[in-house]
C-alpha cells in the first residue's frame, strides 16, 4: 500500500497525500511531515524523499518543535491569519468558532431531546395504564393520544438536531483527512432507508470514528481526544443484535448507552480538531 504523507503547511494539516502529490506542496526544510511508522513529526529536510526540494541543509535548519504539549484546547482560542479571521475554516462555514458552537449546541439539544423522548414515552405508558384502570379505555386513549403527540414532537426535534450534529462532525472528518468515500449528506441521509440502514450504521458511525481518530493520530495529541473506534463498532454490532426478539431488548439498552458515549467522543474530537489544528 502506498504511504500516505501528512504535512503541516501554513498552520494547517494537509493529507494524506501520495509522495508525488506531497512533493508538489510548498515544502521548506522545516516543513513538518508525518507518515505511519514515525513516532512524531519530523522536518522535511531530514527525509530523503524531500531533500532535493529544500534549499537549507539539515545542519542549518531550526529544530522542529513538537506540537504543543498542552494539547488541550486553551479556552476558545482559534488560529487566525493576519487579518484576524479564522485560518483554514471548514468549507461551508464562515469560521471555526461558529462551527464549534454549532456542533456543541446540536450535541446538547440531541441529548436533551432524546432524554425527553424516552421520558415522555415511559410517562405516557404509565399514565395510560393508570387511566385505563381508573377511568376505562376512553381515558386511556385520550392520555395515549396526548402523550403520543408530545413524544412524537420530541422525536422530531431530536432527529433534526442529531442530523445537524452528525453532518457537521462528518464535514470536519472529511476536511481533516481528505476523505471523499462518504459525504456528510450520505452519512446522514442513508440512515433513514429501512433495512439498508442496518448496514449503513457501520459506515455512518464506524467510519466517522475511524476518520476522526485518523485525523488526530499524526498530531501526537492527547489520546483522550481520539475516539475509541472499538466502542463505535460495538455499538453498531449491538444495533444489529437489537432486532433479535428478547435478546434484542437488552442489546438495545446497551446500544443506547454506547450511543451517548460515541456521539460524545465525536463531539470532543471534532471540536478539538477545529480549535487546535487551524481547521
Amino acid at each position: 500500500m502506498e504511504r500516505g504523507y501528512f504535512l503541516h503547511i501554513n498552520g494547517q494539516q494537509v493529507g494524506p497525500l501520495s509522495l508525488a502529490l506531497a512533493r508538489q506542496q510548498p515544502i521548506t526544510a522545516s516543513t513538518l511531515v508525518w507518515f505511519e511508522g514515525l513516532s512524531g513529526w519530523v522536518a522535511a529536510g531530514t527525509l530523503d524523499e524531500f531533500k532535493d526540494l529544500v534549499t537549507a541543509s539539515p545542519g542549518s535548519m531550526p529544530i522542529p518543535q513538537p506540537l504543543p504539549n498542552s494539547q488541550t484546547p486553551v479556552g476558545d482560542s482559534f488560529p487566525t491569519d493576519a487579518s484576524g479571521a479564522n485560518s483554514g475554516a471548514i468549507p461551508g462555514w464562515s469560521s471555526n468558532r461558529a462551527l464549534v458552537e454549532e456542533i456543541n449546541k446540536n450535541h446538547q439539544f440531541t441529548v436533551a431531546f432524546f432524554i425527553c423522548f424516552i421520558a415522555a414515552l415511559i410517562t405516557t405508558g404509565f399514565l395510560a395504564f393508570i387511566a385505563a384502570d381508573t377511568g376505562g379505555w376512553e381515558g386511556a386513549a385520550l392520555v395515549g393520544f396526548i402523550g403520543g403527540a408530545i413524544t412524537l414532537t420530541f422525536v422530531v426535534l431530536y432527529l433534526v438536531c442529531f442530523c445537524k450534529f452528525h453532518y457537521r462532525c462528518w464535514a470536519v472528518a472529511n476536511a481533516r483527512t481528505g476523505s471523499t468515500e462518504v459525504t456528510p449528506g450520505q452519512a446522514v441521509g442513508l440512515l433513514f432507508i429501512p433495512l439498508f440502514n442496518i448496514y449503513w450504521y457501520f459506515r455512518s458511525y464506524g467510519l466517522l470514528s475511524q476518520l476522526l481518530a485518523k485525523a488526530i493520530q499524526p498530531l501526537d495529541y492527547d489520546p483522550t481526544y481520539r475516539p475509541n473506534t472499538g466502542t463505535a463498532q460495538a455499538m453498531c454490532v449491538l444495533k444489529v443484535i437489537s432486532i433479535i426478539p428478547y435478546l434484542g431488548t437488552l442489546a438495545a439498552l446497551v446500544n443506547i448507552i454506547l450511543w451517548f458515549i460515541v456521539i460524545g467522543e465525536n463531539r470532543k474530537a471534532a471540536t478539538h480538531l477545529l480549535r487546535d489544528l487551524g481547521a
